[in-house]
């Protein structure tokens, strides 16, 4: 930030003036230039570069949610080290910062404001995570890498929004400017960008993929249970054909699983449907593998006498019946859960949308709609 320079006071305006990019920037009534130049100083420069400082730090290990929860031990242990600097520096450096009064209106309301931010962050987050090891366990990490993915969130989120505070109120602030000529606002827009494009394509496949679980699953579930019997293996080929189609969303969906931008509900809910997908399908084909080998064996075995004939078929119906039920209903449950994803990326899809907009626009400002005219 450039260095503000004193010029005094205007003839015409009484006020206090400071020279910023070569422009007079007024101070506040009873504010003097040289009282503002010891606070700038002493205490708010010490706050912007703390605050900058941290962002930086964090930003190292700010990975996606789903990099963390299945990265190494090894990265997760230098994650782990890295947030904990943080944390400690939260306390034993800005906390003091953030404690200190400004001469300035805005910037007092500023610095309360995260002042009261601190202290709700320090007695929750900060607060679970200084109670935990210095190091990571050897085993038992998952509940651990979950809880460092809503830490990282919350922490640079806090940090985030201090630096808008107190830029913002800083009577130098060029926060806006600075921000959109940075580096980084072009990389927020990318990842954005392609999240949102990204989230389109998956829907669009998710409706294709219904249409053909539709055809595929859905009458075999029907089927299985009005008649208790297993298909015949040219009858189940349809549900195999399937597994072509469900292995290429599971992949879509760890592609999405690896871009930044994820909220951590959204992406234990994505994880969630990568994993039980391909297991529930899993399970039916197997389960009916086991239940057509079953029924051979009962038929290879069946006795010659008829009294035994008879029970051997009704064990082989049994069988048939027992199976098919339960293949049935984890049809139905593969089919819920691709109604379900069907249903939530449109809703997901707006609501990234409204975060692009607020990250473009800067505001909670509907965004211009694509037919209306640019402003001047």
């Amino acid at each position: 930030m450039e260095r503000s320079k004193i010029i005094g006071s205007s003839p015409a305006r009484p006020e206090q003036l400071i020279l910023v990019g070569g422009r007079p920037v007024a101070l506040p009534d009873a504010v003097t230039a040289p009282e503002w130049a010891l606070e700038r100083d002493n205490v708010q420069n010490q706050r912007i570069k703390v605050t900058l400082g941290l962002i930086q730090m964090l930003e190292g290990v700010l990975d996606s949610n789903y990099a963390i929860l299945h990265c190494s031990p090894d990265r997760l242990q230098e994650i782990y080290r890295r947030v904990r600097e943080v944390a400690d520096s939260l306390r034993s450096h800005l906390g003091p910062l953030l404690e200190e009064p400004s001469i300035l209106p805005r910037l007092e309301g500023a610095r309360r404001s995260a002042r009261a931010s601190f202290d709700v962050l320090s007695n929750t987050t900060l607060r679970d995570l200084e109670s935990r090891p210095e190091r990571l366990p050897a085993d038992g990490l998952q509940p651990l890498r979950k809880m460092l993915c809503v830490t990282i969130g919350k922490l640079h989120s806090f940090l985030q929004e201090t630096f808008g505070r107190i830029m913002e109120a800083d009577p130098r602030s060029q926060f806006d400017r600075d921000y959109y000529l940075s580096k980084r606002f072009p990389r927020d827009v990318e990842e954005a960008e392609w999240l949102y494009r990204g989230v389109i394509n998956l829907s669009d496949y998710v409706s294709a993929i219904l249409e053909d679980a539709t055809e595929a699953i859905e009458p075999m579930v029907q089927r299985l249970r009005r008649d208790e019997l297993l298909p015949v293996p040219s009858a189940w080929q349809g549900v195999l054909d399937f597994v072509g189609l469900l292995r290429d969303l599971t992949r879509k969906l760890h592609e999405i699983l690896a871009l930044r931008g994820i909220r951590f509900d959204e992406m234990e809910l994505l994880d969630l449907y990568a994993r039980r997908l391909p297991a529930k399908f899993h399970q039916m084909t197997a389960l009916y593998d086991a239940g057509k080998d079953i029924a051979e064996r009962i038929k290879a075995s069946t006795p010659e006498t008829l009294p035994l004939r008879e029970q051997a078929l009704t064990d082989l119906l049994h069988a048939h019946a027992a199976v098919a039920t339960r293949v049935a209903a984890l049809g139905q449950e593969i089919l819920a859960m691709i109604l379900d994803l069907n249903a939530f990326l449109p809703i997901w899809h707006r609501s990234i949308g409204e975060r692009r907009a607020l990250l473009l626009y800067g505001s909670p400002i509907e965004a211009p709609s694509q037919g209306s005219a640019p402003s001047s």
